[in-house]
């Protein structure tokens, strides 16, 4: 998911990779972070409450809405606290900050696990609100009656999550055993629409943005591939000397501190559609829908509609999904994204995304037209690319089938 700018199973192996002697300018701590580590990281399988939905023509929209936009794919497990508590949670590189539902969170959507009690661990403490950490871009914060610092998010889902700002150990249990640990700021939701079935409670914000993950860790280069969704197919995420920087170098938005790239056109059956001008497209793992211009996605689902499959209108907050009824994911011809210097190839398996319906699956356009200002390209258009960002020099590298 995607943080508005006024402030975004399968086992899959991921490494990450820390530089040596990582300091804060704020408060000049040493990371304890110095050779690497791996982890585990997996991606959801359809939740189960899928399978209650009727047919699209008597949807609730924004029933329909809730289950197929506020969630996403990939996930990681990390230890918070002292003593530690397990969690899940979603990876999300369209947002900065990476918070936990807290367990008295009200009101909140009841997720399927417990969130995290922070009164049980001796590790936590607050953040002052004249501390440099209580600053965080593209995020609201505020000071609370005892002058410690509170944030909310705002998702371009209209989801949100609001809460305390803390200082708390987080670590990352690493595939060959044992673990690593660091103390960063975590939001405590005890506030949030956020709506998880699958046992994830919260996000870990893998942006760019000035206060972010990867800004406090000074993170120079990360990479991440994500493998097809709900198999057992790897595929990866690293950080640091250790990210895979391969395949066509593009130059990314300068001044943009999300993961971003001008889309010049798509081509979708012999057709050219221009008009997206100096439009940013931003590559966000947390969203499981692409987004485009209305007024550009138009002439792509009127073709699709008169010549290859019928799609059904359901009505969402950020516009209309289109779904088709059937046994097989629906044919059409691929759509080509075209950028500087480079071309991303989507196909019929990644343009439609399967919800089971009981039997008798639901297969959802990808794509959605919209009003909103930003282009959001998804997870599930990201599957089996390799993705390098060197975060220094401004580049993405991109490089398709390699995960």
């Amino acid at each position: 998911m995607m943080v508005q700018r006024i402030l975004c199973f399968c086992t899959i192996a991921v490494l990450i990779l820390f530089n040596t002697g990582v300091c804060n300018s704020l408060t000049q701590r040493s990371s304890t972070i110095s050779s690497g580590f791996s982890v585990n990281i997996t991606s959801k399988l359809p939740p189960k409450h899928r399978s209650s939905f009727i047919k699209p023509t008597k949807l609730d929209p924004m029933s329909f809405y809730l289950t197929i936009w506020s969630e996403s794919i990939y996930m990681a497990q990390i230890l918070i606290g002292t003593p530690s508590d397990t969690f899940f949670v979603h990876l999300d590189t369209g947002s900065p900050i990476t918070w936990i539902q807290d367990k008295y969170c009200n009101p909140c959507v009841n997720n399927t696990f417990p969130g995290y009690d922070a009164s049980q661990s001796s590790s936590v403490s607050p953040i002052d609100c004249d501390d440099g950490f209580c600053y965080v871009e593209h995020v609201t914060t505020a000071c609370d009656e005892y002058n410690d610092c509170t944030i909310e998010l705002n998702y371009l889902d209209s989801t949100y999550a609001k809460g305390e700002y803390r200082l708390e150990s987080l670590s990352f249990l690493k595939s060959e055993g044992g673990y690593i640990r660091e103390t960063v700021p975590i939001g405590f939701a005890t506030n949030t629409s956020v709506r998880y079935n699958d046992g994830a409670v919260g996000i870990m914000g893998l942006s760019r943005h000035s206060g972010s993950f990867i800004d406090l860790l000074r993170v120079r280069y990360l990479s991440f591939c994500l493998p097809t969704a709900f198999t057992s197919k790897v595929g990866g995420l690293k950080f640091g000397l250790q990210a895979d920087l391969k395949g066509v170098i593009v130059p990314m938005i300068q001044g943009d501190s999300f993961y971003s790239l001008n889309l010049k056109s798509l081509n979708f059956d012999g057709q050219k559609i221009d008009g997206f001008g100096n439009q940013n497209v931003i590559f966000d793992t947390g969203s499981t829908m692409t987004l485009v211009p209305k007024n550009l996605f138009d002439p792509v689902l009127k073709k699709i509609l008169n010549k290859y499959v019928y799609l059904e209108e359901v009505k969402g907050a950020l516009g209309s999904r289109y779904c088709n009824y059937g046994s097989t994911t629906p044919y059409i011809p691929p759509i080509t994204w075209k950028f500087q210097g480079l071309e991303i190839v989507s196909t019929s398996k990644t343009l439609f995304i399967v919800y089971p319906n009981g039997g008798r699956p639901v297969f959802c356009f990808n794509i959605v037209g919209t009003t909103s200002n930003e282009i959001i390209f998804s997870s599930f258009l990201m599957q089996n690319i390799n993705f390098g960002i060197d975060i220094g020099r401004n580049l993405m590298y991109i490089q398709p089938n390699s995960c």
